[in-house]
């Protein structure tokens, strides 16, 4: 080994050079003292990202089994469902989209026959709202003038009745005399909606 170190001039010079260049050593030195100060940081830089992966990874761990053994979630589902069927009891069949223009408009001439004959009604175009279960929505415009007891008492009549009918926009003027704006929606299921100049879809 000795013998092919010394057949080496290359090794020979670098041997002799290390050997009396003091700024060669201290070079090598601080150059070998870098390389390990990065080698160093960089695994402290890995171990921290692998511990802030880990802290991530089990605090969604834990959110998931949290939310996963909390009852109140299937609870509000089911009320969820529950409204839904409520609501969809509510809604009337009718066989075509005419007829049930045909009854809202005669349930809410009735209506406002109870309140004189300063209140008018008119039919708007009705407008689909569920595609798929053949759901559509009737709006009737109510204009007149009504005493803001009246207005009360028709607001009860509506929401109260058995099937699915909501004031959608209302306005009230108290100039000369007490006056309503206001546009009554009723629901239904129709089996055949195929009718000219209808939306096809919720605005």
């Amino acid at each position: 080994m000795s013998g092919a170190w010394r057949r080496q001039p290359s090794l020979q010079r670098f041997a002799g050079e290390w050997g009396s260049n003091r700024r060669l050593r201290l070079a090598t030195l601080l150059a070998a003292a870098i390389l390990a100060l990065y080698a160093l940081m960089a695994l402290v830089d890995w171990r921290r990202g692998l511990h802030d992966e880990y802290q991530q990874e089990s605090m969604r761990l834990y959110k998931t089994a949290a939310l996963a053994g909390q009852d109140k979630w299937v609870a509000r589902a089911q009320q969820a469902r529950d409204l839904r069927k409520a609501l969809e009891s509510q809604i009337p069949s009718a066989n075509t989209l005419g007829l049930a223009q045909a009854e809202a408009q005669g349930w809410v001439q009735q209506l406002l026959r109870a309140f004189g004959r300063d209140l008018t009604s008119q039919s708007r175009a009705p407008v689909q709202v569920d595609a798929a279960n053949g759901i559509w929505k009737v709006p009737i415009s109510v204009r007149g003038a009504v005493a803001p007891g009246q207005f009360v008492e028709m607001l009860r009549r509506i929401e109260g009745n058995d099937r699915l009918m909501v004031i959608e926009q209302a306005v009230i003027e108290n100039q000369r005399r007490p006056s309503v704006d206001m546009t009554i929606t009723a629901y239904y299921r129709v089996r055949q909606a195929r009718a000219n100049g209808v939306a096809n879809a919720a605005p």
